[in-house]
């Protein structure tokens, strides 16, 4: 087995133990946020090793630096949707996973993907609950306050809570990362 091998069999295992989680208890646990980067880590300094030794030819997955940079750059989006207060923590190290694993081009798009996807559902069970027509009053309810506050009332916060519903983004993750490897698979890098 190579260490590409190796290490998507790892990443497919980590983000369908990850998906069923979150699908069923919308928790993702952090032990495999944990396993997932150390072995990405591990597989990081053996390239970097056998880049070293000039064994490229025999290694042919991501060196140390790409690990890091990889994780860094992939868990920004992510990062920023919790700090907004929409995401959750366990999405944002997933996602340094998925970066450490696939590198910042493969994992930027694997999660930049995977948020698309999400909207998309979300989007879809906006219009099919019928909750769409209430979300467009409630925006231009807010709207019009800013512009004529005499003539509009400001929506309150629970009106806004009723559209607070958290879908499980690893699921969308998995679909992200099945999507770079397909392209890789297909020859589009």
């Amino acid at each position: 087995m190579t260490a590409s091998a190796f290490a998507s069999a790892v990443l497919f295992a980590t983000l369908f133990i990850a998906a069923w989680s979150d699908f069923k208890s919308r928790q993702i646990p952090n032990r495999l946020s944990i396993v997932g980067v150390n072995v990405a880590m591990t597989l990081g300094a053996f390239g970097s090793v056998m880049a070293w030794l000039q064994e490229s030819d025999r290694w042919s997955w991501l060196t140390f630096s790409d690990v890091l940079l990889g994780s860094a750059v992939t868990g920004l989006l992510p990062l920023v949707i919790y700090v907004a207060g929409s995401g959750g923590a366990a999405d944002v190290k997933l996602a340094w996973v998925i970066g450490a694993f696939l590198g910042w081009r493969g994992g930027s798009l694997a999660v930049w993907s995977a948020y698309f996807m999400a909207g998309i559902w979300g989007l879809s069970a906006l219009v099919l609950s019928g909750r769409i027509w209430k979300l467009a009053g409630l925006y231009i309810r807010t709207v019009g306050y800013r512009l004529l506050p005499r003539r509009f009332t400001s929506p309150t916060k629970e009106e806004w809570n009723t559209f607070s519903d958290a879908y499980p983004m690893a699921p969308f993750y998995l679909a992200g990362v099945i999507l770079v490897h397909w392209a890789r698979f297909r020859g589009v890098d």
